[in-house]
C-alpha cells in the first residue's frame, strides 16, 4: 500500500470505522486533543484526518493548532463528519466558514461506513497523489536550475 503517515483525530466511537477505511497506511490514531496536539510536533505526517465531534467538538481548535506549526503549514487536512448531528447544517456552515481560512482541504459528510471507506480513501489517495506530483515538479525545477 502506502507509506504514508496520517494522523487521525476522532472520537473514540468513530475511530474504528475511520480507521478500517484508511487501512494499509501509517495511521496514529488520537481522541482527545491533548495526544493530537503532542502528535502535532512529531515529524512526517502527511494527512491530517480530523473529525467534526473530535474531543467535544474541538476539531477547529486542532486545526489551529496544526496552522500554528510551521512544518504543518501545508500539510493537507480533510474534515469529516461520522456521526448523525441534530445541528449539521451549521456545523456544515461552520466548516465552511472556516475552511479557506485555515487550508482545509476537503469536507466529507460519511455517516454511513461504506461512504465513509470509500469517500476518504479516494481523497486521502488524490491528496497523496498531488504530493508526490508536487515533489516531482520541484525535483524536476531544481534539476533544471543545476543544469
Amino acid at each position: 500500500m502506502s507509506d504514508a503517515r496520517i494522523l487521525i483525530a476522532q472520537p473514540v466511537e468513530a475511530m474504528a470505522p475511520t480507521a478500517m477505511a484508511l487501512k494499509g497506511y501509517d495511521l496514529v490514531p488520537t481522541t482527545t486533543l491533548l495526544q493530537a496536539k503532542r502528535m502535532v510536533i512529531e515529524d512526517g505526517i502527511d494527512i491530517f484526518v480530523i473529525g467534526i465531534h473530535f474531543d467535544d467538538s474541538r476539531s477547529l481548535e486542532f486545526v489551529h493548532e496544526i496552522r500554528s506549526c510551521e512544518k504543518n503549514a501545508k500539510t493537507p487536512i480533510i474534515m469529516v463528519r461520522t456521526m448523525p448531528s441534530a445541528i449539521e447544517h451549521t456545523l456544515r456552515k461552520s466548516v465552511l466558514a472556516v475552511k479557506s481560512l485555515y487550508d482545509i482541504a476537503i469536507y466529507l459528510e460519511c455517516e454511513s461506513e461504506e461512504k465513509l471507506e470509500h469517500e476518504l480513501r479516494v481523497q486521502v489517495e488524490k491528496l497523496l497523489h498531488s504530493q508526490e506530483s508536487t515533489i516531482d515538479m520541484h525535483s524536476s525545477s531544481i534539476t533544471e536550475q543545476i543544469r
